[in-house]
């Protein structure tokens, strides 16, 4: 396996392959986990490279899971339900779905939801919550406190207790309604979330290419090579950048338009 050098698709898988196989036996999470998953792969990737990769590669199997579902028809087979999730991911995400492989690898690991629930390396257990204390019952033999005036209900009280609200047609409506609105809205969040986690990784990765190619080519940067390298260097950052701005800018033109 490479070191500061493009991802491959073997790479990815075995870092898929890890990650189930580790989480599945559990007892591990956070930066012990990456350890083992890098001592279980090998080669000269870090631990901290490993696990920011499978942080790319877990978001993007999270959405296409999530189209999965949506596309899900009784009909179609499952290669076909595949296809069709993978044309809505390039729709909607603006790029293709580059981690098929590795869903297959996960699709079944406990650690991925129906919904496409993706549990993250570092585990938050939820405490239920605790009762609130409440008096005990009152004996029947005890004694009322003496001089207590028992008031009776007012008319107001009365016709709130004996006029229960109803819900109409429109209010329910109206409330699905707002509860659609309000996941729709939900879901549109977190798809931008996790295209701006997958633009930075991606980010992320690239530097570090660059970082170490800047290195080998500094030790000579008078030569020929070294300046063509540099120059080409600075078109790649403007041309980046630019790329940069209008993925950032059509993201959020699209999701202005599905709010509306």
């Amino acid at each position: 396996m490479g070191h500061g050098k493009k991802w491959r698709v073997a790479e990815d898988e075995a870092v898929a392959a890890a990650y189930v196989a580790l989480t599945t036996t559990g007892g591990r999470n956070g930066a012990p986990l990456w350890e083992a998953v890098r001592d279980r792969i090998g080669g000269v990737r870090s631990a901290r490279a490993q696990q920011n990769r499978w942080i790319l590669i877990s978001q993007d199997i999270k959405v296409f899971m999530r189209f999965l579902t949506e596309v899900e028809d009784e009909e179609m087979g499952e290669e076909e339900t595949v296809e069709r999730a993978r044309d809505v991911f390039r729709e909607r995400m603006g790029r293709e779905f580059e981690f098929l492989s590795c869903w297959r690898i996960v699709k079944d690991c406990s650690k991925f939801g129906g919904q496409g629930q993706v549990e993250t390396t570092t585990k938050h257990e939820v405490q239920p919550p605790v009762p609130a204390a409440t008096e005990p019952p009152r004996v029947a033999s005890e004694p009322s406190p003496p001089y207590a005036e028992v008031e009776p209900p007012s008319p107001a009280a009365v016709a709130t207790t004996a006029s229960p609200t109803v819900a109409t047609p429109g209010s329910e409506e109206s409330t699905e309604q707002n509860e659609n609105g309000a996941t729709a809205t939900t879901a549109l969040d977190l798809e931008f979330v996790h295209q701006q986690l997958a633009i930075e990784m991606r980010r992320k990765n690239d530097l570090q290419e660059d970082e170490l190619a800047m290195k080998l080519f500094a030790e000579a940067r008078e030569s020929e090579d070294s300046q063509r390298f540099f120059k080409l260097l600075k078109r790649k950052k403007l041309l980046q950048l630019e790329q940069q701005v209008d993925e950032l800018e059509q993201a959020q033109q699209r999701r202005r338009q599905r709010k509306s």
